[in-house]
This record gives C-alpha cells, sequence and structure tokens, in this order.
C-alpha cells in the first residue's frame, strides 16, 4: 500500500466525524498489513465479503470532530443541493 493512498484518504479528516476506508474482501491484505497506520491516523478499516454478505471491521475509529468545521458545513450544504435538485426542490 503507498503512503499516498492513506494520505489521499486523511484528507477527508478535515470534513468528516469519522473516515472508514471500506474495502472488497479480496484487496485488503495489503492494507491490513499497514493497520498501525490507519489506527495512527484515525482511518478505519473494514472489508465486505459480499459472497458471505459479511462485513469485517479491522479497525473502527472513534467518532471526533472534523479538522475543520467550516469544511464540513460547506460539504453538507453540496449534498444538500444535490438531494434537492434530485427532488426537483
Amino acid at each position: 500500500m503507498e503512503k499516498g493512498f492513506a494520505t489521499s484518504i486523511y484528507r477527508y479528516s478535515y470534513y468528516a466525524d469519522r473516515v472508514i476506508v471500506v474495502l472488497p474482501y479480496k484487496q485488503i491484505a495489503s492494507p491490513l498489513n499497514n493497520l498501525e497506520l490507519f489506527k495512527s491516523m484515525n482511518i478505519g478499516l473494514w472489508a465486505v465479503d459480499v459472497i458471505q454478505n459479511k462485513i469485517y471491521k479491522k479497525f473502527t475509529p472513534v467518532k471526533g470532530r472534523p479538522l475543520n468545521m467550516e469544511a464540513k458545513q460547506k460539504a453538507l450544504r453540496q449534498i444538500s443541493n444535490i438531494n434537492q435538485s434530485r427532488l426537483g426542490l
């Protein structure tokens, strides 16, 4: 797993209360070898096995606060605008 991968995921911490990477079960081996990196960045790591219909929670981060509340508000406004446009409001 490249360090750039974890860094690109980390950006979600600026506006999310909790960040969790969810991967297909068959692709979890490499990230799982770097579980300490995920833990140190407080980024969750889960795997989904669609054949077994199971979610494997390798690490679930503690819910916190976004690093940037203004970024969170902007993200929420954008989601709201998308939802309103889909509903024709």
